[in-house]
């Protein structure tokens, strides 16, 4: 249940990216003085998000992240009052990255917790169980 909340908050959040980033310059949300921060935050949150939903697939995640970044860069060169710098898609791809890494330590943290608080080793997670031999 947790897992389909976060899938639906990451893909609902970078869906509110695609509005923000191709919408009228005057629609865009302003939280800050400088728009770097904003688009590091963004895409951080929005990396954390499907880090988490796609425990174990980072790279599908780091895809989807940075490939939107990307994408959305490219697009905005098709509307009127907007352009896609490379100084924009960096900042961007870094805060993507960097929330796909802080989710990975994370999940890897808290298995790692979970598992001396139950007293079980935290690498039989990992491992498939012995096969039975008769």
């Amino acid at each position: 249940m947790v897992r389909k909340l976060l899938v639906l908050l990451a893909w609902v959040s970078l869906g509110y990216i695609v509005y923000v980033t191709l919408s009228p310059i005057g629609l865009r949300p302003v939280a800050s003085n400088n728009p770097a921060y904003e688009r590091l935050g963004a895409y951080a949150i929005v990396g954390i998000l499907f880090g988490l939903a796609y425990r174990g697939r980072i790279f599908m995640a780091l895809g989807i992240v940075i490939g939107a970044a990307i994408a959305l860069e490219g697009l905005q060169y098709l509307t009127p009052d907007r352009h896609g710098r490379l100084v924009d898609l960096l900042e961007k791809a870094s805060g993507g990255l960097l929330g796909v890494l802080v989710a990975v330590a994370a999940s890897r943290y808290l298995v790692r917790w979970r598992s001396r608080k139950e007293g079980v080793s935290a690498n039989s997670y990992c491992q498939a169980p012995p096969k039975r031999i008769l």
